[in-house]
């Protein structure tokens, strides 16, 4: 069995490329680094989707796993264990169930539906810091073991939601720059308090006598 797995960077994080391979059950991967929302991994008979690992506060060794899992078969499977850095993740419901032909949300703090039950994976003894990647296994009950690389990012913006229970939500940094405008007293048109800066002096040419 071949699949292919994409390593996805978060661009804000800045984190250098990474490229590689990894042979193992039956299986040849490929991982390159773009800008995106997280791991993707496609295989015949499991899909993963925005895997990654958002970390806890500092020095707390929490850190929870958010992807989403979709079965592609008429069969239906099971998550059974999840591990990332080496640390076993705490899964709930244990095993996830994972529905033919349907996907299932690993996130802190969602809500299922009847058409995409919600789950949850918590590390509580998790020490790698964010910015990295870090060696990923899933488990399933039919699908073949999944080996991958996922971010670990901070609990800011949107990962803020999917964070550990009790973490403390880092705040986005959003200055002008980000947006394009620039500060008080720079840019055309600005003056030194960021008013509208003056008009050069012109000195009137004498008129003509009659």
């Amino acid at each position: 069995m071949k699949r292919r797995v994409v390593a996805l960077g978060i661009a804000v994080l800045m984190v250098p490329g990474l490229s590689g391979c990894w042979s193992g059950f039956n299986a040849a991967t490929t991982v390159q680094s773009a800008s995106g929302d997280g791991t993707q991994v496609d295989a015949e008979d499991i899909t993963i989707d925005s895997a990654t690992i958002v970390a806890g506060d500092p020095g707390s060794g929490k850190a929870a796993f958010l992807a989403t899992v979709f079965n592609p078969t008429r069969q239906p499977d099971e998550v059974l264990s999840i591990t990332a850095a080496g640390v076993r993740a705490k899964i709930s419901p244990n095993p996830i169930e994972v529905l033919p032909l349907k996907s299932v949300s690993i996130q802190n703090g969602k809500t299922g539906t009847t058409t995409e039950p919600a789950a949850s994976a918590n590390f509580l003894a998790f020490e790698a810091k964010t910015g990295t990647y870090v060696d990923v296994v899933m488990t399933f009950r039919t699908a073949a073991e999944q080996r991958f690389t996922a971010l670990v990012v901070p609990p800011s913006g949107f990962y803020a939601e999917a964070a550990p229970e009790g973490t403390t939500p880092i705040p986005l940094k959003v200055n002008d720059e980000v947006h394009g405008a620039a500060p008080a007293g720079e840019g055309a048109g600005a003056g030194a308090e960021g008013t509208a800066a003056p008009l050069p002096e012109t000195t009137p040419e004498p008129m003509a006598s009659p």
